[in-house]
């Protein structure tokens, strides 16, 4: 899925110039001295991100910030702290890293790294700059936060990450529905049956692998970020984060345990769940888990239950 989620430093000048109002083409190109070409290209990407509109009056045209919400949020930061540096703050891998963050009470470098996908280098080379400005805190060694007095940097940027989210996901499933989200890792529901972009089946979709039969008629993906299939202990949280079930889904749900308990890696459940913020959820069936793997004569191994297909899939 293309990331859509990032602001160039030219990008934020242009914004900068209309945080006021209303503002000629033109006035904007002679202000920033920029080329034909550099104001062209960003003001196509800008109004592909839907953070402004474009009026033409003749040969002239007319550029204000749009009324999306992640725009309006971008413009309050653009007046209250215009007094910073935000084309270093809030451009490129600075963003991304204040995405990160924005999910968290605190978090080491090396989560940072991880979840933002950015070098260790990176990471120190940005939470250095955030801090010379007085955007973060440490409560503890080696734990960084974002401080209270600069939460609408965190509320930006999760709500530009939700807006980029949805067109990308629009552009792949038409009729896709986002379930869950966390910086660019998306669960969405379809009806569409077959995999596209980077989206992988998972949760109810791929219960048959695991013989667990159902008739779809919806159908659950989600972009992982190296491009595979997920795992069982990830098609389990997905399924999860589909909460809360109806009396069919329940009931599939608790056999797909039942059939896999022995073959579930806990360690790495428990971990995925801390991840995926299910660790409550996870602790409602961590008993019957416990209780199915002490007797591994009612759980089927996955060796001998790969064998039933799922059914329709496109009701």
């Amino acid at each position: 899925m293309r990331n859509m989620s990032t602001l160039s430093p030219t990008e934020i000048k242009i914004l900068r110039q209309l945080r006021e109002g209303r503002e000629a083409l033109s006035s904007i190109k002679d202000k920033l001295g920029l080329s034909a070409q550099q104001i062209s290209r960003t003001l196509s990407s800008l109004r592909e991100k839907e953070f402004v509109v474009v009026e033409r009056k003749g040969i002239a045209k007319t550029i204000w910030i749009s009324d999306m919400k992640h725009a309006q949020l971008l413009r309050a930061i653009l007046i209250q702290y215009n007094h910073m540096r935000l084309e270093t703050i809030l451009s490129m891998s600075s963003l991304e890293i204040l995405l990160s963050m924005s999910f968290s009470s605190g978090m080491t470098r090396e989560e940072i790294a991880s979840s933002s996908q950015k070098s260790q280098r990176t990471v120190a080379t940005v939470l250095s700059r955030l801090r010379e400005f007085g955007m973060l805190i440490t409560d503890r060694p080696g734990v960084y936060r974002i401080s209270p007095r600069f939460i609408p940097f965190a509320e930006f940027a999760m709500e530009f990450q939700r807006q980029s989210n949805q067109r990308a996901v629009t552009s792949l499933y038409p009729d896709g529905v986002i379930r869950w989200q966390k910086n660019r890792i998306v669960l969405i529901e379809s009806k569409i049956p077959d995999e596209r972009g980077g989206f992988r089946s998972t949760s109810f979709s791929v219960f048959h692998k695991y013989a667990t039969t159902m008739i779809l008629t919806r159908h659950w993906y989600m972009n992982l970020p190296d491009n595979r299939k997920p795992r069982l202990e990830e098609v389990i949280l997905h399924t999860m984060l589909l909460k809360p079930f109806d009396a069919r889904e329940s009931r599939l749900f608790l056999e797909l345990l039942r059939k896999t308990a022995n073959e579930i890696d806990m360690k790495n459940l428990t971990r995925l769940a801390a991840e995926y913020g299910t660790s409550q959820n996870l602790s409602e069936i961590t008993h019957d888990l416990a209780r199915w793997r002490k007797a591994p004569h009612s759980a089927v191994s996955l060796r001998d239950s790969r064998k039933v297909k799922v059914t329709g899939g496109k009701a």
